[in-house]
């Protein structure tokens, strides 16, 4: 399904992090969707969209974020990406969720927190 919407962390849209929908309910032909966010904004088309149905939805933060991270890590920062990453809980599934229908979608709008 074509999609779009929207990410925010503190109100303050996500410069770049990837999103994925995953199916609740494997069936056969469901797969996993991820597209990029870009300054707070993605966008699904009918070739990589999410099937019509309820998914999780897991944000994760892009890998030359991660080693820029890693990289200040060991150089003693204890904040190393001055908290602008996404945090953790919405790294996995069960925090937030999306229910896609068969016919036309709203944008989708993620307003992530830090608590």
């Amino acid at each position: 399904m074509p999609i779009s919407g929207e990410v925010t962390l503190q109100k303050k849209p996500v410069a770049a992090a990837m999103i994925r929908f995953v199916p609740v309910q494997g069936e056969p032909g469901q797969n996993d969707s991820v597209t990029m966010i870009t300054e707070g904004r993605f966008v699904f088309d009918d070739t990589n969209g999410p099937s019509p149905g309820e998914h999780h939805v897991v944000i994760t933060p892009i890998e030359p974020e991660m080693n820029e991270a890693m990289q200040a890590m060991q150089e003693g920062d204890r904040d190393p990406l001055k908290s602008k990453t996404i945090p953790v809980r919405y790294q996995s599934t069960g925090q937030l969720s999306a229910n896609v229908s068969p016919s036309a979608n709203e944008p989708f709008v993620f307003e992530l927190s830090k608590r």
